[in-house]
């Protein structure tokens, strides 16, 4: 039976066009909700630091510095424009720079940029793109499938979807780069369905084609990962061309020209970032990436790779105080999982029984497969592990959520009561109770994300900062020292900074010291000595992810200097730190 969802009453559009505002809303409710609630972390300071036209060189090192000294990169300045965004960006980080040149001009509609105003309005323009996503996704699934349910659907579970609540949610370029990778897709879907889908005529559109590279052009300006993207596309491409041949079905030059159009220009906005992506290496910001695998670490990616997907539709609060909580959550995912599965197993073998959705179901599904495919081709092959960051996998993110509105739109391919709403076919009771439950989990595993008990920062700054201000004295100054390599370093110490000055109202009592370092040279640990030899006692002497020979005992670390540890070793999400009492 095949299934026409096209309706032209104006009861009809207006119904489906309040439906889509209301998923957007929701949307909006979801991703706006608590902005400022978790803290801010590493690379959302290298947001805000270069988004603000500031250099993160105007930290001293190897010097004590105030809190003052420390956050001065996150003043905003009246003379900083784009061209002070581009010159920091492309000189000290890795990432391109039209997301940040984006977030330079939003900034510029905020008079007050301190405090909580700074961290709301660096990640709502993030917030922003991701509500965007939602019409975007619906209009890609009806070019894609011109069937209203899918459509519907997906828009739904990309407004709920935990994964997609948390890229919207940190002040970085995820949502945006999702953005374009919607574009792309839609681009890919026109352009192979013109020339390969069944009863359509052969065209090759330089209006289709010119955008098409645009859009490529963009992604890669706003994320270098962009470029797993345009893999996947590729293994698309070669796939349906081969199937082609192997049909000995003849394929019109047009198409050749337009396909080699399309891959000439967008190869050329790959090769513009060549010399950043030379220095990529070079400057040791991606370093955490490389990995060597022992014993069965082989398997690790793999079930990381399980862990993004099973959290682009569900998620529970994995990440809540309570241990049992934590518990009882991982037992309902693990039952979601397998309560939902046959589902979309039963949904997608419908699908196929529909000829006109099967040439873009297998379209979208060869699109997730190539990226898997690529990103553990890198992983294995190149040994970065970019299944360790679950944020990486937005590079098909998209994709799977239209996969997923694919498998559960099988209710309106069956016999059964009519739907009430127009222009929509049969769905019963019970498949209105199934869509009903998988959609309100999936809003619970969002709602667990805006409240902070799942998809935690990377680094938890507030976490130090509550153990530190725990133990500070009126009459006891304090200094926390760290090992430094890169900014990255310096965005971990202006968390904890952050959040004493601003949570705890923490101002002149604790100062800094970032002790440059070299790998497997303990230069910083050689530098914070000379620095504590220098201190007026006493003093307390916080160490932060420093470093030291394996042979030299942490109770032992500071005895020429008369400092004794006064605390346990503390270890969280990117933080080991350990307290001193000099005296």
């Amino acid at each position: 039976m095949k299934v026409d969802d096209r309706h032209d009453s104006k009861d009809s559009i207006g119904l489906h066009l309040g439906l889509l505002i209301g998923w957007i809303a929701l949307g909006i409710g979801l991703r706006f909700a608590y902005l400022t609630l978790k803290p801010l972390w590493t690379d959302e300071f290298s947001t805000l630091v270069f988004s603000l036209g500031n250099s993160f060189r105007t930290v001293p090192l190897n010097q004590v510095i105030s809190v003052e000294q420390l956050l001065e990169p996150l003043q905003p300045r009246m003379q900083a424009g784009v061209s002070d965004v581009l010159h920091h960006l492309l000189t000290e980080s890795n990432h391109p720079p039209l997301y940040f040149v984006l977030n330079h001009l939003w900034f510029q509609f905020f008079p007050m940029l301190t405090g909580a105003s700074l961290v709301w309005a660096a990640r709502s323009l993030s917030a922003l793109w991701g509500v965007l996503t939602i019409p975007a996704l619906f209009g890609f699934s009806w070019l894609a499938f011109r069937s209203l349910p899918i459509a519907h659907l997906s828009a739904a579970l990309m407004a709920v979807s935990p994964f997609a609540v948390y890229l919207s949610q940190e002040a970085r370029h995820y949502s945006l780069a999702s953005l374009w990778i919607i574009g792309s897709l839609s681009c890919l879907v026109l352009y192979l369905r013109a020339n390969f889908a069944p009863e359509t005529p052969s065209t090759s559109s330089l209006r289709l084609v010119t955008v098409w590279i645009g859009i490529n052009g963009l992604g890669m300006a706003t994320h270098y990962f962009f470029l797993l993207t345009l893999a996947a596309e590729a293994l698309v491409v070669i796939g349906f061309t081969w199937l082609r041949f192997h049909g000995h079905k003849l394929i019109d030059r047009r198409y050749w020209r337009g396909l080699g159009m399309a891959a000439i220009g967008t190869l050329m906005g790959i090769l513009v970032w060549l010399p950043w992506l030379n220095r990529v290496q070079e400057n040791g910001l991606t370093q955490w990436l490389y990995r060597e695998e022992t014993g069965l670490g082989w398997i690790d990616p793999m079930l990381q790779l399980m862990a993004a997907l099973v959290s682009m539709l569900y998620l529970l609060p994995v990440q809540s105080h309570s241990t049992m909580v934590e518990i009882l959550s991982a037992i309902g995912l693990v039952g979601l999982v397998l309560w939902t599965c046959p589902k979309l197993m039963r949904g997608w073998k419908i699908l196929a029984t529909q000829a006109h959705l099967q040439f873009m179901s297998q379209l979208v599904a060869g699109f997730v497969l190539g990226a898997i495919a690529v990103i553990l081709s890198v992983t294995y092959l190149l040994q970065m592990d970019l299944p360790s960051s679950l944020r990486y996998n937005f590079v098909y993110f998209p994709g799977v959520i239209v996969l997923l509105a694919t498998g559960l739109a099988w209710g309106w391919y069956q016999k059964g009561p009519r739907f009430p709403f127009p222009g929509w076919r049969t769905l019963s009771e019970h498949n209105r109770s199934t869509l009903a439950l998988i959609l309100i989990a999936s809003l619970v595993g969002g709602l667990a994300v805006t409240n902070n008990l799942a998809y935690q920062k990377p680094h938890l700054p507030d976490e130090v900062a509550a153990t530190i201000h725990e133990t500070l004295e009126p009459s006891i100054p304090t200094l926390m020292a760290i090992a430094h390599y890169t900014h990255g370093q310096t965005g971990r110490m202006m968390g904890i900074a952050w959040e004493l000055q601003h949570r705890w109202q923490v101002q002149s009592s604790v100062s800094y010291l970032l002790a440059a370092d070299q790998p497997d040279q303990h230069s910083a640990l050689q530098r914070i000595r000379q620095v504590v030899m220098e201190q007026s006692r006493p003093f307390d002497l916080w160490l932060v992810n420093v470093p030291r020979p394996d042979d030299l005992d942490r109770s032992d670390f500071f005895r020429e200097e008369k400092c004794v540890v006064r605390s346990r070793l503390h270890g969280t999400d990117g933080y080991k730190y350990q307290r001193y009492r000099c005296r």
